[in-house]
């Protein structure tokens, strides 16, 4: 009976993992065929056609938008994470009058739709001249309540013992942050950073409303330009995604680790 369980535990997983990895095989095999519509697909198709990727590769600047999704994606979490983790720690190892009223004030912001915001915040760009440039795009990003939330709930568990004690020793608020606090809060910061670089590296909305020029498209804009007015190049638009996916999944394997242990944490 138990071995019957667990034939059947084992055969509902392998078909989970059937159905999970499908679209990246058919996203696989669309971009190695030369049609821009599969009538009729094959498991895999031979010979396999690269034309598709150098077209991405050299009939658009695929590079340009590359970089300028790398620069936006790592400027936009790093500044993320360095105001959120301050945040965190002044709601947390910290003792003020109201803190946790305005902490919880600010949470319910994240009731709020994120479209709401979208007009405020671009009228504010284009007020301060910023429209088009790479600081109109990530800047609005370093504000993340759900980052401060779950940075500030992780800081509870650092003992107040040692917060303490370094007080004693004569640290400052800004040692006690940097030398105390960060490095004892590596793996939670890493699992951030992993979710949050992501989040920028698919960001789609407001690049599309800041950026005004083609030398300043992230790779989600750019490759909306795929394909004309009246047909879509399916095998290009995914040997396209497959070239973007590509540095994201090299994160993923480097980091994996720590975004493992991050999900195992009980946050308190």
């Amino acid at each position: 009976m138990k071995k019957s369980l667990l034939t059947l535990k084992y055969l509902v997983l392998i078909i989970f993992v059937l159905v999970s990895i499908f679209p990246y095989y058919w996203m696989i095999i669309t971009s190695l065929c030369e049609h821009e519509w599969i009538g009729n697909p094959t498991i895999f198709p031979i010979p396999p056609y690269l034309g598709c990727f150098k077209n991405a590769l050299f009939d658009y600047p695929f590079l340009r938008w590359t970089l300028n999704t790398f620069i936006i994606s790592i400027s936009g979490t790093l500044g993320c994470l360095f105001f959120a983790s301050l945040a965190a720690f002044s709601f947390s190892c910290l003792q003020w009058k109201f803190r946790d009223l305005i902490f919880y004030v600010l949470l319910s912001t994240l009731f709020l739709p994120a479209f709401l915001m979208v007009i405020p915040q671009f009228l504010f760009i284009a007020e301060i001249g910023w429209m088009d440039t790479y600081w109109g795009i990530f800047i609005p990003s370093w504000f993340s309540m759900i980052t401060v939330f779950l940075l500030r709930q992780y800081f509870f568990s650092i003992p107040n013992e040692i917060l303490n004690a370094a007080r004693i020793d004569g640290a400052n608020l800004w040692q006690i942050y940097w030398k105390l606090v960060i490095p004892n809060s590596k793996i939670v910061l890493m699992t951030l950073f992993v979710f949050n670089f992501v989040g920028q590296w698919n960001s789609f909305l407001w690049p599309l409303l800041v950026t005004q020029s083609n030398k300043m498209d992230v790779l989600a804009v750019g490759m909306a330009s795929f394909g004309g007015d009246f047909n879509i190049t399916y095998n290009q638009i995914m040997a396209g995604s497959i070239l973007s996916l590509a540095p994201i999944l090299l994160m993923f394997i480097f980091l994996s680790k720590y975004v493992s242990k991050g999900l195992e944490m009980r946050i308190t």
